[in-house]
């Protein structure tokens, strides 16, 4: 576990105290609970956010194409 790793680095002297079986169990419930409620949640908002602007940026490429044949024709 990195965070297990990150505790035993920069607190060295801290680490059993830090690193107890009851702290880590808390620690993975909070971590558990996280990736089962939290990040659910969130996925749709960043992924439709993106992809709004995806969309966007399509509409504005394609209509910027049209307008540009558009102009190609009156010329001729």
């Amino acid at each position: 576990m990195a965070y297990d790793r990150y505790i035993s680095i920069c607190f060295p002297l801290n680490y059993k105290k830090m690193m107890s079986p009851s702290n880590v169990m808390i620690f993975r419930v909070i971590l558990s609970l996280y990736f089962l409620i939290l990040s659910p949640i969130l996925n749709p908002v960043i992924y439709g956010a993106r992809t709004e602007k995806i969309n966007e940026a399509i509409k504005t490429k394609i209509l910027g194409i049209k307008l540009f044949l558009a102009k190609q024709t009156m010329k001729v």
